[in-house]
């Protein structure tokens, strides 16, 4: 009996879990994690904010009830797992936790019956068009989805490099595809100071992307340039990078990525996959993406070993995979043949 009663407190509390999801949402659009990188009273914390104070320590009990804060002698601050939250924190999850909660993102989720039902995603029921589509018309919209994608890229040109065992880096070109406002992009050319670097990606990115690469003092070795990655792509490149691109489209317009990524190749180039896996025995992580991904994009999926195998075999690519527990993604290295 005590078994089973927690099993239902367990199911409670999954049911319940939206309110967590908001809260978070809540807490980093404040920027409620960053004030409080020092020691705060309520009354402090309150007039920064301009909240009302009992309100106030409602969330910010729920925050310590989740290990997020600490409050010591009346006073509340962050503890290591809170920083995650932050700004300036490396891989911070602060514009995730925004884009999560943000009314256009989260209100589809009222869709999902009906989307499961016709086989469309309930973005598009809910807004009438698709999340790129709609990006194109709301530029904050763009720029928080792309702030959010865009966050813990500093390992990862360190681990293409590993990965490719490339001797000489200078001249060479990478495109960062799909690469919205540029982060990885930019920490590729930080991290490799002979590579030129091109971020592509649609117009609706480009003044952010450029604003981030001046930022950067980038602006000789960093270049956005406007396109369609589901048309030929302009110039070439010895490296085109794909990360957490495919699993927003159907095997077919995956396809076509891949299709004019490869045309785009110098002749000893290379394209770098980064995506998630969906294993035998799948972890949670990626079960609940994959579904982020039904309800969210258009024919989006994670994808399976043998699936992302019989895409590449489709276009006759060499492909050489390794897993990165780092980030807790898959790379895949592909050569034309």
């Amino acid at each position: 009996m005590k078994n089973n009663i927690h099993n239902r407190e367990r199911i409670l509390s999954l049911i319940g879990s939206y309110r967590i999801t908001q809260a978070l949402a809540l807490g980093a659009s404040l920027r409620l994690f960053d004030k409080l990188k020092t020691p705060k009273s309520l009354k402090t914390i309150s007039l920064e904010l301009g909240l009302d104070s009992a309100y106030l320590k409602r969330l910010l009990d729920l925050f310590i009830e989740l290990q997020l804060l600490i409050k010591v002698r009346s006073r509340y601050m962050i503890t290591k797992s809170g920083a995650w939250l932050c700004s300036d924190t490396e891989g911070s999850l602060k514009d995730f936790a925004k884009l999560m909660g943000a009314d256009w993102y989260w209100e589809p989720w009222g869709k999902i019956e009906e989307s499961m039902r016709k086989g469309k995603s309930a973005f598009l029921l809910y807004h009438g068009k698709s999340a790129f589509k709609f990006m194109e018309d709301r530029v904050d919209a763009a720029n928080l989805f792309h702030s959010a994608m865009n966050s813990a890229t500093e390992k990862i040109p360190n681990m293409i490099k590993k990965i490719l065992k490339k001797k000489k880096w200078d001249g060479l070109a990478v495109a960062d595809l799909g690469g919205g406002t540029g982060s990885l992009g930019i920490q590729f050319a930080l991290q490799a100071p002979g590579v030129n670097t091109f971020i592509l990606d649609l117009i609706h990115a480009k003044e952010s992307a450029r604003r981030e690469i001046s930022k950067n003092n980038l602006n000789s070795r960093v270049s956005f340039i406007a396109c369609d990655f589901f048309k030929p792509l302009p110039k070439k490149y010895d490296l085109i990078i794909l990360r957490h691109i495919l699993h927003d489209w159907s095997d077919q317009l995956a396809l076509k990525i891949l299709k004019n990524a490869k045309k785009s190749l110098t002749p000893n180039g290379h394209i770098v996959v980064i995506e998630r896996v969906l294993e035998r025995r799948p972890n949670l992580a990626v079960l609940l993406m994959d579904i982020e991904m039904m309800a969210m994009m258009e024919g989006g999926h994670e994808r399976s070993i043998r699936s992302f195998s019989n895409l590449f075999k489709k276009l006759n690519l060499k492909v050489r995979r390794k897993k990165w527990p780092e980030i807790n993604r898959d790379m895949f290295l592909l050569t034309a043949k």
